[in-house]
């Protein structure tokens, strides 16, 4: 038997920063300009929007 496991909300590694870090690197690829801070920490994130 073979398995898969997807751990994208962060309960057994915190693996928000290689997705990120992957994210910023196809938009850049593509010609667009991305602040890897620009919120998608937030959107990878279960915690509610402050403000």
């Amino acid at each position: 038997m073979k398995t898969v496991f997807f751990d994208l909300d962060g309960t057994v590694l915190h693996s928000a920063p290689g997705i990120i870090q992957s994210v910023t690197h196809t938009i850049r690829q593509l010609g667009h300009a991305f602040d890897r801070h620009a919120g998608i920490e937030q959107a990878l994130s279960d915690q509610p929007a402050e403000g």
